[in-house]
């Protein structure tokens, strides 16, 4: 092939990966647009919990569609990968910085205020998936992805998918517990160290990756993942009428970003480690 039948494949991702990049920032501004109309923290009656999780499985599989873009094109773009990883990295840094006093938190919120109005605070998160999303990229093109086959060969799909809920659930346990103690203690290292932040997209981006991308696995194990999660959802949501907790409440969150993990990565295209 010559060098410029070579180039255009390369063009074609990295357009691809372009405009699904802004496809995604539209889509955030919409859904912001609509968890803002059912929020009214005065109203007698309240949203369903179930609308939040609506807009938090749309939101996360809007991303998984943009890091599916971003694998495919990373692997004939040598640069994508390592830009995403640095630039989610780079934002998490800056947030330690701020929020350890470093630097006048004040200042800098006030700054972003500025120049960032209240309908894209929600589309400024995609920042943060930057990272988990270059993490996996990176994985994808080293040695390490022999790790991840070599689970996927194991055979245990239970294991896995149970192995998911329970770290989404610790995750989501560590941002509750840090705002407890800034709260209440006024220690705010945990809250600096935003762990959650950080660990919740790799988690998310994780799960994709070995549904979609690793061949061991068979197609239709994303389907069982998006049927599970549908299931689990809809069981928890109805017994929230009757008794609600934390972990129910954390669960059902879980298990409707379980069932749009299972979905998007069904219904995409491969994207093998070997292509």
């Amino acid at each position: 092939m010559t060098p410029a039948g070579q180039l255009r494949p390369q063009l074609r991702r990295r357009s691809l990966f372009l405009a699904v990049l802004v496809f995604v920032i539209a889509v955030f501004i919409g859904l912001q647009a609509w968890e803002d109309s059912v929020y009214d923290p005065w109203a007698d009656t309240h949203v369903s919990p179930g609308t939040y999780d609506l807009i938090e499985a749309i939101e996360v599989a809007a991303i998984l569609v943009l890091f599916w873009t971003a694998l495919r094109a990373g692997r004939q773009t040598g640069w994508l990968v390592p830009v995403l990883f640095t630039a989610g990295a780079a934002l998490h840094l800056y947030r330690v910085v701020v929020l350890s006093g470093l630097v006048p938190a004040d200042v800098s919120y006030t700054t972003a205020r500025t120049y960032f109005p209240d309908y894209v605070w929600l589309p400024l998160h995609l920042l943060f998936w930057f990272f988990g999303m270059g993490v996996w990229g990176l994985i994808d093109r080293t040695r390490a992805r022999e790790a991840v086959a070599r689970f996927a060969r194991l055979g245990v799909p239970i294991a896995g998918l149970t192995l998911f809920l329970l770290l989404h659930l610790a995750a989501r346990s560590y941002t509750s517990w840090s705002g407890r103690v800034g709260r209440n203690f006024d220690a705010l290292w945990p809250s600096v160290l935003g762990l959650g932040t950080v660990l919740r997209p790799v988690l998310l981006a994780g799960a994709f990756y070995f549904l979609n991308a690793v061949p061991d696995v068979p197609r239709r194990r994303a389907f069982e993942w998006a049927l599970a999660g549908v299931t689990l959802a809809s069981i928890l949501t109805a017994s929230c009428y009757l008794f609600e907790s934390s972990v129910t409440t954390a669960t059902t969150e879980a298990a409707m970003q379980v069932a749009a993990i299972g979905l998007v990565a069904g219904l995409l295209p491969r994207s093998s480690v070997h292509a």
